[in-house]
C-alpha cells in the first residue's frame, strides 16, 4: 500500500493517493492504531478539498468522525458526522449517507439518548432504501426494530 502511495504522489495522481491515503487509514484502523489512522484521514482530507472530490471527502470524514468515535472524542466524531452527511446529502450518494445516518444513531444510542438514535436510524433506512444495497437496508431495519423494542421495555420499566 505504501509502494502505491508513492507511484501516486511522485506521479501528481492527487486522487489516487487520496484514495490510498484513506485506504491505508482504514488498515491502521483494524490494527488499533488510531493516532496514525487520524494523520492519513487529515491528508486524504486536504487533498480531497484541494481536488473538489465530494465524495472522497465524504468517505474520509466518515473515517476520521470514526476514529473520534472509537478514542471516545463523541463530540467530535459527532460534528464531523454531521459534516459527512451534508456532503454525502449534496451529492446524492445515499448509501454514504445511510452509512452516516446509522454511525450518528450508533453514536447517540451510546450517549444514552435511544428516542435520537431512533429517529437517526429511521433516516438511514429511508437512505437505504433509495439504493440497491437490500441487505443493508435489512439489516439497518432490523437494528430500528431492535432498539424500538428496547426503548419500549424502558418505557415500560419507567412507569
Amino acid at each position: 500500500m505504501r509502494e502505491a502511495l508513492d507511484v501516486f504522489s511522485k506521479n501528481n495522481l492527487r486522487n489516487n493517493e487520496a484514495t490510498a491515503l484513506n485506504n491505508l487509514g482504514n488498515l491502521y484502523i483494524r490494527q488499533d492504531k488510531y493516532k496514525e489512522a487520524e494523520k492519513l484521514y487529515q491528508s486524504s482530507l486536504v487533498i480531497s478539498r484541494e481536488l473538489g472530490d465530494l465524495y472522497e471527502e465524504g468517505r474520509t470524514l466518515n473515517n476520521l468522525a470514526g476514529v473520534f468515535k472509537r478514542q471516545g472524542r463523541l463530540d467530535e466524531a459527532a460534528n464531523i458526522y454531521q459534516q459527512c452527511l451534508t456532503i454525502r446529502r449534496k451529492i446524492n450518494n445515499f448509501g454514504g449517507a445511510g452509512l452516516t445516518l446509522a454511525n450518528l444513531a450508533v453514536l447517540q444510542k451510546q450517549q444514552g439518548d435511544i428516542t435520537s438514535a431512533i429517529d437517526l436510524q429511521k433516516q438511514a433506512v429511508k437512505a437505504y432504501e433509495m439504493t440497491e444495497d437490500k441487505q443493508r437496508l435489512a439489516e439497518e431495519r432490523e437494528t430500528l426494530s431492535e432498539w424500538a423494542r428496547e426503548a419500549e421495555e424502558q418505557r415500560k420499566e419507567e412507569a
